[in-house]
């Protein structure tokens, strides 16, 4: 196989500059147009950033076998060049993307969760409404339920379920010293199944009930539950 030195890749919105030794040498350019049913913007945005080092040299015989055979449809144009040449510049987008991926993968692995994740994390845990379940967030970070958990716990050091859960209980705190809604309706803004389900978490968490909670706040509150 024609040996293939270093392949570059640039994304989008990215510039790279580089200088080349001395002698001749020759290149290819292949510019690529992702297809809109790729889910880009969690490759390409923000959280790429923890992988850009490898794009300056991106190591796969995949990728290194599918740029000698453009080289060689390019050099010795044989039938349906044109058409050969799309066809292996789409698979190398391809194998781009999963390597990207495999990279961005195990950089979350090792130091939790990187770009806009967490920003999207905090934004919906702490946002008004019911709280989220690990398979929601996992789905809002495009990872799997398993990846999020275990990315959370090694970033904050306590389980994403444990985090949303102490949120929730601030926001129970708040809503029962700071407002006059009754205990059944801060259950149903939480999200709770029942005024039951609410009393019992917040009692573990607290030692003591809703009601009790608010009747130590000053000025009382008189609410009809």
């Amino acid at each position: 196989m024609q040996r293939v030195g270093k392949v570059l890749f640039v994304p989008a919105h990215h510039r790279y500059r580089g200088q080349g030794g001395s002698g001749r040498q020759r290149s290819i350019s292949v510019f690529m147009r992702a297809d809109p049913r790729f889910d880009d913007e969690a490759v390409f945005g923000d959280d790429l950033g923890g992988v850009l080092k490898h794009c300056v040299h991106l190591q796969s015989s995949a990728l290194d076998g599918l740029m000698a055979r453009i080289g060689r449809e390019t050099s010795v144009p044989g039938f349906a060049s044109e058409l050969m040449v799309e066809g292996l510049s789409l698979s190398m987008l391809i194998e781009a993307v999963r390597l990207l991926r495999s990279l961005r993968a195990q950089c979350a692995h090792k130091g939790g969760l990187a770009g806009w994740r967490p920003k999207r994390l905090k934004e919906r845990i702490h946002g008004d409404g019911p709280p989220a379940s690990p398979a929601e967030l996992a789905t809002l970070c495009g990872l799997s339920r398993r990846h999020l958990i275990r990315a959370f716990r090694e970033q904050t050091g306590e389980t994403i379920g444990a985090y949303a859960q102490r949120v929730a209980m601030a926001r129970a705190q708040h809503l029962l010293r700071d407002t006059r809604q009754p205990v059944k309706a801060v259950a149903v803004t939480l999200g709770f199944s029942s005024p039951a389900a609410f009393a019992t978490a917040f009692r573990r968490s607290f030692g003591l009930s809703p009601k009790a909670f608010r009747a130590r706040q000053s000025p009382p509150f008189t609410p009809r539950d």
